[in-house]
């Protein structure tokens, strides 16, 4: 796992570990474009953990890192990585995050469930960020890859219509293998799983892995 990560995870009481955490308060943009929350979660991710928090960094407002598995993960110590991954993303924070970005979430054991994980996310976004009102979020698998064009015609949607909750974004999936790439089709999407969609302002939690649901009304929000 690494000395200085172990160091890190043996101080820590709290269920959710903030490793770090840039020091100035996010505040709401001053334009009309929502204030844009990457997601990214990774286990076991050396290889392409360092390319993800690059892409599209000068493209967002704050990059939530939460690493480590569910439980009874069999690749995993204590639910964390046993590569690279955590020194991967030290190593970024300390020489490339440059506008301080980055806020690096995880567990000391390791997570519950897949559930768990993206309610990491949502508990800091609840907490921290609830004084920015228009935001949209979006999740990313560490292997997982967004086009700059793509991702500016998905916020230039919300934009547009502020009607809208959500939209399904187009991703370059590095699935195990490197050497295979497939132009997205739009039949093979599984809309199910919510990747970009607009942060209600009264907050949100998933009760089950794919979906967001308002802490309102326990709606989804693609039904808002």
């Amino acid at each position: 796992i690494g000395t200085a990560f172990r160091g890190m995870l043996e101080e820590i009481s709290s269920p959710i570990v903030c490793v770090h955490r840039p020091q100035n308060r996010p505040e709401p943009r001053k334009d009309t474009r929502p204030y844009v929350v990457k997601c990214v979660q990774a286990l076991n991710e050396e290889k392409f953990i360092t390319p993800c928090l690059r892409n599209l960094y000068k493209d967002v407002d704050l990059i939530l890192v939460v690493e480590g598995g569910a439980e009874g993960r069999q690749d995993s110590i204590n639910g964390h990585s046993i590569d690279g991954t955590n020194q991967k993303i030290v190593e970024f924070i300390k020489n490339e995050d440059v506008d301080k970005k980055c806020v690096f979430l995880t567990k000391a054991k390791g997570f519950k469930d897949y559930e768990d994980i993206k309610n990491t996310f949502a508990s800091f976004i609840n907490n921290e960020l609830h004084h920015i009102e228009n935001k949209v979020c979006f999740i990313a698998d560490a292997d997982e890859f967004m086009i700059q064009e793509d991702f500016s015609a998905c916020i230039n949607e919300f934009v547009a219509h502020p009607e809208i909750s959500e939209v399904v974004p187009k991703f370059i999936h590095y699935w195990q293998y490197t050497n295979l790439i497939e132009r997205p089709i739009p039949s093979k999407m599984n809309i199910q799983h919510q990747r970009m969609w607009r942060w209600q302002k009264e907050g949100m939690w998933f009760h089950n892995h794919p979906t967001a649901t308002s802490l309102r009304d326990g709606v989804d929000t693609a039904c808002h």
